[in-house]
């Protein structure tokens, strides 16, 4: 789905200085702040609606100094159209309200994984997202940035740190295709909690 400046199908594609779109693949998430739904003007809303768009949701644009005259701490909002997509049109559903939000993480230097089976790439975080031509191959090490979960599911979507995808950690079939390993500062976490339980493990009362 590609985000576009405006609530219309005819609004112009967000995109990137390098022309690059800004746009969500089959299985990602995303949080809306507006909804709008579109009816047959002649027809009435006792018919379906006709297509509907959504607004990303983002942190608010209003400047909180009290110095300024409130047109200009509200300008922001004026000249900012938001990021649109659409959630259904033309018959076809883009988007669909989940009452659980999943568990995402995000680390910007990414976390080691080696594939312990073949696992192929996909355009989004989906078994239904189109495949693409790259595969990982059994034993090869890689980086991942961003790991989602959703809730119920033992399969976790790992987006790759090349850009090139996602991988599941976990095959279709069940079998394992993805082992990662802990950041260094996830383990000296671990490494705090245990010395603090070995300490308290020799404290005489």
């Amino acid at each position: 789905i590609d985000a576009r400046h405006g609530p219309s199908m005819n609004a112009p594609s967000i995109s990137s200085d390098d022309g690059s779109s800004f746009r969500f693949e089959c299985g990602e998430y995303l949080r809306a702040s507006e909804i709008i739904t579109f009816f047959d003007k002649q027809r009435g809303r006792s018919f379906p609606a006709k297509e509907c768009f959504a607004k990303l949701y983002r942190k608010s644009r209003v400047t909180n100094d009290g110095s300024q005259p409130l047109l200009n701490r509200y300008q922001s909002l004026q000249t900012y159209l938001g990021e649109w997509v659409q959630v259904f049109g033309n018959g076809q559903l883009m988007l669909e309200e989940c009452s659980d939000a999943p568990s995402i993480e995000r680390d910007r230097n990414g976390w080691r994984c080696t594939a312990v089976n073949t696992v192929q790439v996909r355009g989004g975080p989906s078994f239904q997202a189109g495949g693409t031509a790259v595969s990982i191959q059994n034993g090869q090490e890689f980086f991942v940035v961003e790991k989602v979960t959703c809730p119920g599911e033992q399969i976790t979507w790992m987006r790759l740190k090349s850009g090139a995808g996602w991988v599941p950690t976990m095959r279709e079939s069940g079998e394992e295709a993805v082992h990662c390993y802990l950041q260094p500062n996830e383990l000296n976490s671990q490494r705090m909690v245990r010395q603090i339980l070995n300490n308290n493990s020799r404290t005489v009362y």
